[in-house]
Order: structure tokens, then C-alpha cells, then sequence
């Protein structure tokens, strides 16, 4: 098989699109049953908690709101503690969708880098080989996703105190939120490489994550350009899905996940099911490329080459 890398081209963001367009038609007997079989069920999963969850978590913000001013103290309390019962009732709403959202998480993103991978490096992967590495691999991308996750926890509130100290006009606060939107993007196209470097690599947690920013020296504006895209379009559905949350006035009390996405979110809820789908399985196997040529960019890795042309059959 012809690799689909170019001596010359790794410099340009078209290339990285156009490398992925090809990889994604010569993986579509592999992408296909993850999209149908993985990605639907965890977008569906998180079309469900968007349904189920907006309202209250609405209520809740409007409840510490509402709290900060009243003339009471004793109202305030008795707001508070609403308020605190209802935040609860959403930490458990949102822990019954974390589990099986996390297992499949893992699952599409190690098939479809993995046999992004491959295909990128002239082999021919299967759908047997793609998940063959899902044994080896969970761990590492366990481990990498709780650094992910640590990472942006603790970045969440930086815009907000640097709002509250510079914030003084409105153009502060808009040129604040642009620049640490600007950073949040920047964070994510790193630990999306480091999450990928778990995947085909002997790493994981802080140390994967480490090597995605080295890979990224010499092509920053491209991870940023190609992670602000599926970061916008990410939102843009996810916009969508609050829409139709708000519209449908669905209760956390209402069934199952599966009724609500069924019966709550009728043709809307589905389009929106099968776009964020889609968007997952594309970002992977576009950041995955990404790596690729960014790994050819700095030298060799420590894959086991040998060990993935016995996979690839």
C-alpha cells in the first residue's frame, strides 16, 4: 500500500486535511462500525444528559443568584440550601452517564487512532487489528485522560479570576475571554497529541502529555488552527443540544436515556446525535494524522513497528 505522507507537504494544514479526507474513504470498513456502533451510542448518551440535566442545572444557577441578593440572611440560607440539594441531584445525575460515556470514549478513540495510525504508515489495518490495542492501551489512555480532565479542572477558573482583575471595561473583559479562549485551545490540541502519544506510544498521564507539547514545536499555529475548528464545532453542537434541551423541557425523572433521546428528542435530537458522531471519529483521525507528521517532523518513535505489521492483516 502507498502511504499517504508526502516528502515536503508536512508543513501545510491542507495536507493534514486532505491526508485525513483519504484515510477516512480507506478506513471506512473500520470507521464505519465505530461511528454505527460506538460513537452514536456515546453521543446519544450525551444528547440524554444535555436532555435531562439542563433545567436543573439552570435552576441551580438561578438559585446562587438569587442568593447573593436577597436582604436576608436567613432567606439566603434557605436559598443556599436548596441550591446545594439540586447540585447534588446533578453530581449524581451526571456520575449514572459517566461510566459507560468513559468506556466509550476509550473504545472509539483507541480503534480509530490506532488504525489511523496504521494507515498512515502504508499498512492495511483491520477492524480485529483496531481493537486489538485496546487491551494494551486502556490503561495508558485512562491515565492520560485523568491529566486531560486534571488539567482543564484547574484551568476552568483562570478566566474568571483574571476577568475579576482586569475586567474594569467591557473591551478588558472581551480581549480577557478571547485570550484565555485562546489558551483553553491551546491546552486542548496539546493534550489531544498527548492523548493520541498514549495510544501508539509507551506513555501516558503527564508524561504523554509532555511529549504531545514537544511534538508541536514548529507547528503550533496548525494544532491550534486544526483544534479551535473541532473545538467550534463541538460547541455548535453542543449549542444546538441546550437548544432543543430548553425547547423539549425534558425532567431527570423522565426514564431512561434511550427514551429520552428516542421519544424526547425525535429528528432533531437524532440529526444532532449522528453530527456529533461524526465530529468525533473525524477529530480523531485528523489529530492522529496531525501527529503522525509531526512525529515524522521530529524523528522516529518508539512504536514497535514490527509488532503493528502483525496487527495490520
Amino acid at each position: 500500500m502507498i502511504e499517504v505522507k508526502r516528502p515536503g507537504s508536512s508543513t501545510r494544514i491542507t495536507t493534514t486535511l486532505l491526508d485525513s479526507l483519504m484515510i477516512l474513504f480507506r478506513n471506512k470498513h473500520i470507521l464505519l462500525p465505530v461511528f454505527a456502533f460506538i460513537a452514536i451510542p456515546l453521543s446519544a448518551l450525551h444528547l440524554s444528559l444535555t436532555l435531562t440535566s439542563f433545567h436543573l442545572k439552570n435552576h441551580v444557577f438561578r438559585l446562587e443568584a438569587l442568593a447573593n441578593v436577597v436582604h436576608t440572611r436567613f432567606e439566603a440560607r434557605q436559598i443556599w440550601e436548596e441550591s446545594r440539594q439540586d447540585a447534588v441531584s446533578l453530581l449524581r445525575l451526571k456520575s449514572r452517564y459517566f461510566v459507560p460515556s468513559f468506556i466509550l470514549s476509550c473504545l472509539v478513540s483507541i480503534a480509530v487512532i490506532t488504525s489511523t495510525s496504521f494507515s498512515h504508515q502504508g499498512l492495511n489495518p483491520s477492524l480485529k487489528s483496531s481493537f486489538a490495542s485496546v487491551k494494551s492501551s486502556w490503561m495508558r489512555v485512562t491515565a492520560t485522560s485523568i491529566v486531560v480532565y486534571g488539567l482543564l479542572f484547574l484551568y476552568s477558573p483562570v478566566p474568571m479570576f483574571l476577568s475579576a482583575i482586569f475586567g474594569y471595561t467591557n473591551t478588558l473583559r472581551h480581549l480577557v475571554t478571547v485570550i484565555s479562549l485562546g489558551v483553553e485551545v491551546y491546552i486542548m490540541a496539546i493534550t489531544g497529541l498527548g492523548l493520541v502519544v498514549s495510544v501508539v506510544e509507551e506513555r501516558y498521564g503527564f508524561d504523554a502529555v509532555k511529549e504531545g507539547a514537544g511534538l508541536m514545536k514548529g507547528r503550533r499555529i496548525t494544532g491550534f488552527a486544526l483544534a479551535g475548528v473541532f473545538v467550534f464545532l463541538s460547541s455548535w453542537i453542543g449549542h444546538g443540544m441546550e437548544k432543543l434541551a430548553k425547547e423539549l423541557d425534558v425532567d431527570a425523572s423522565s426514564g431512561s436515556w434511550w427514551r429520552s433521546v428516542v421519544v424526547y428528542g425525535g429528528w432533531d435530537g437524532w440529526r444532532l446525535v449522528c453530527m456529533y458522531g461524526a465530529e468525533v471519529v473525524v477529530s480523531y483521525v485528523v489529530v492522529t494524522v496531525f501527529y503522525c507528521e509531526c512525529r515524522k517532523r521530529h524523528g522516529n518513535s518508539d512504536q514497535d513497528v514490527a509488532d503493528e505489521e502483525g496487527q495490520a492483516i
